[in-house]
């Protein structure tokens, strides 16, 4: 069955991977590259948590269209360098809910509907949009929390200046059993210390950058054609 881009989504591999990112993010460079590294940090929590292909496989689709609720968001209010208001948030916050109903559309992404709405709980319960705690949030989105905190603190901001991935990983470290889950922030860690001797890799824009760091997303994507 295809899912809703036009292909198959067990189909997806490195050789369609940039186009289905670009697709689900949108004409935003900044979206298409937070999107892309989401998915390779996700991927690589999976892997250092020793997940199975299968868990990978919804945790890689759950991250790509973590954001796809993110079109109903004014670029005046994405791109505002002042502090948002409160119904301004209020806007931001429905987009998990958004992306949940869009996923439940399609049968392939149903699967990793719950990853996208879950995504902004945090494990102390006072996260959105239903105030979930602990395990009562599917791991598949404590996972993307954490890959999804890092790349935003990590990246610049129109309000605010990029963190270094030293100070980001010691106030990530602080969030631990408030907003983040302890197994999949110390996997994290020690992903990131697998990889951070590597330099001038490039994302999947092909371009290299501060945040571009990680593994080819081709090379740790969890299924292929073959799998379809």
């Amino acid at each position: 069955m295809e899912g809703m881009l036009g292909w198959p989504l067990r189909a997806v591999s490195g050789e369609n991977l940039e186009m289905l990112v670009r697709t689900v993010a949108g004409d935003s460079a900044e979206r298409v590259q937070h999107t892309s590294r989401v998915v390779r940090y996700s991927l690589g929590i999976a892997s250092e948590m020793g997940l199975g292909s299968e868990q990978a496989r919804i945790i890689c689709l759950g991250a790509l269209f973590h954001d796809i609720g993110a079109h109903v968001i004014p670029p005046e209010i994405e791109n505002k360098p002042t502090t948002l208001t409160q119904a301004e948030w209020r806007l931001v916050e429905t987009h998990t809910e958004w992306g949940f109903e869009f996923a439940l559309r399609d049968s392939e992404m149903r699967e990793a509907s719950g990853a996208i709405r879950y995504h902004h709980e945090w494990v102390d319960g006072s996260g959105y949009p239903d105030n979930l705690k602990g395990d009562e949030i599917p791991l598949e989105a404590r996972v993307i929390a954490v890959a999804d905190m890092y790349d935003a603190i990590t990246t610049p901001r129109p309000y605010r200046s990029a963190l270094s991935e030293e100070d980001a990983l010691l106030l990530m470290q602080v969030e631990v059993g408030t907003h983040l889950d302890a197994a999949c922030f110390s996997a994290f860690q020690a992903y990131r210390e697998k990889i951070s001797g590597i330099e001038n890799e490039s994302d999947l824009s092909g371009e290299t950058g501060e945040n571009g760091r990680g593994e080819d997303l081709a090379k740790v994507l969890p299924f292929s054609r073959s799998s379809s």
